[in-house]
C-alpha cells in the first residue's frame, strides 16, 4: 500500500477519525481525575473505558465513514472495488484505535492505575470448599448426635 494513498484516505475521512479516539480517552482521563479528587479509585473506570467505550467509538467512526462517503457513486464506477476501499479505511481506523489503546494502557500502567479483576473461578472454588466443609461438619454433628442420643 502506498503512503500517499493512505494519506489521501485519511484526508478523505477527515479529522473525526484521528480526533475521536483521542478525545474519548482524554474525556475518560478528565473524569478519572474527578474520581480521584473525590477519593474514588478510578482504575476500574479507566479499564472499562479501554475495554468498552474505545471500541464502541471505533465502530461508530467506521459506520460513519463507510456510510457517508460523498463520492460513493464515483467510487462505484472506478475499476478498483469499493469494498477494497472500505476495508482499507476500516484497517486504518482499527490500527489508529489500537495505537491509542496501547498508549493509554501504557500511561495507565505508568501511573499505577491498573485494575486487577477478581478471579471468578477462585471465588467459586472458595465457596465450594466452604460449602463442602460446612456440609461435612453438619454430617459429623448429626452422627455425633445419633451416637450420643
Amino acid at each position: 500500500m502506498n503512503v500517499d494513498r493512505l494519506r489521501y484516505e485519511l484526508q478523505l475521512m477527515g479529522k473525526r477519525v484521528i480526533l475521536t479516539p483521542i478525545l474519548v480517552m482524554l474525556g475518560f482521563a478528565a473524569f478519572a481525575g474527578l474520581l480521584a479528587y473525590l477519593h474514588v479509585m478510578p482504575a476500574r473506570f479507566l479499564s472499562g473505558g479501554l475495554e468498552m467505550i474505545l471500541p464502541l467509538s471505533a465502530g461508530v467512526i467506521v459506520t460513519t465513514v463507510i456510510s457517508h462517503d460523498p463520492a460513493v457513486e464515483l467510487q462505484l464506477t472506478m475499476p478498483r472495488k469499493y469494498d477494497v476501499t472500505g476495508i482499507r479505511r476500516l484497517s486504518l481506523i482499527a490500527i489508529w484505535t489500537a495505537i491509542i489503546a496501547v498508549l493509554s494502557s501504557f500511561i495507565i500502567s505508568l501511573l499505577q492505575l491498573t485494575f486487577e479483576p477478581v478471579r471468578f473461578f477462585s471465588k467459586i472454588t472458595l465457596l465450594a470448599q466452604a460449602g463442602s466443609s460446612r456440609s461435612f461438619s453438619s454430617q459429623a454433628h448429626s452422627h455425633l448426635v445419633s451416637i450420643s442420643g
